[in-house]
Order: structure tokens, then C-alpha cells, then sequence
């Protein structure tokens, strides 16, 4: 059974975060995988919401809205992976296993 993203659980993905004028502010599409725990309010929370119930290998168009970033952009994701956390990923909100360990290197280069 494939496992969906929700509270608790290990997300790995990749995304593109864009500006209104188009400028790229975040390329992560072909560089390394983002990993964070869902749920644990890391990661920016108009972000965060979306993507639950998503599975591996979804693809999502979010766009979000903060002043902080200039406005609204739009983020494309894919996510790369879902697994449980451990009890000392939940307990601390961290990410224990680095993607860095991952059979296809540091760079990702699989």
C-alpha cells in the first residue's frame, strides 16, 4: 500500500519556487531532495497543507501568498518519497536518516 502524506510522516521532494515576474527564487527540481517532517510546521504552512493526502510520485501546482517572499508564488512539486518517522524524528522534528546515506549519493545523481 502506498503510503500518503499526513502528520508525522517523512516527506521527500523536489520543487521550483517562482515568482509573479517569473524570476526563479528557489530551483530544487534537479539538485538535491528537500526532506522535513510533515506536520511539524517547518516548512511555510500554505505549503504545507496541499501537499496532505499527496502520494509518491505526485506532482502539485501550490501557489502561495507572503509578503516576506514578495508576494504570491507559485511552487511546482514532486514528491520523491513518504516513509514513518521514527519516534526520535517525532519527538525532535528532525530529520534523522540524511537523503545524503541514500544509495544514490550526495547529489542525487541516481
Amino acid at each position: 500500500m502506498m503510503l500518503k502524506i499526513e502528520n508525522n510522516r517523512v516527506v521527500t521532494l523536489r520543487y521550483k519556487m517562482t515568482a509573479d515576474s517569473g524570476k526563479v527564487l528557489i530551483d530544487q527540481l534537479n539538485g538535491p531532495p528537500v526532506e522535513y517532517i510533515h506536520g511539524t510546521g517547518v516548512i511555510h504552512p500554505e505549503l504545507e497543507k496541499p501537499l496532505l493526502g499527496l502520494t509518491e510520485g505526485s506532482c502539485r501546482k501550490i501557489l502561495i501568498h507572503d509578503e516576506k517572499l514578495g508576494g504570491t508564488c507559485t511552487i511546482n512539486v514532486i514528491i520523491q518519497g513518504i516513509r514513518e518517522a521514527s519516534s526520535l524524528e517525532v519527538s525532535t522534528g528532525i530529520v534523522q536518516e540524511s537523503i545524503k546515506n541514500a544509495p544514490c549519493g550526495p547529489d542525487c545523481a541516481c
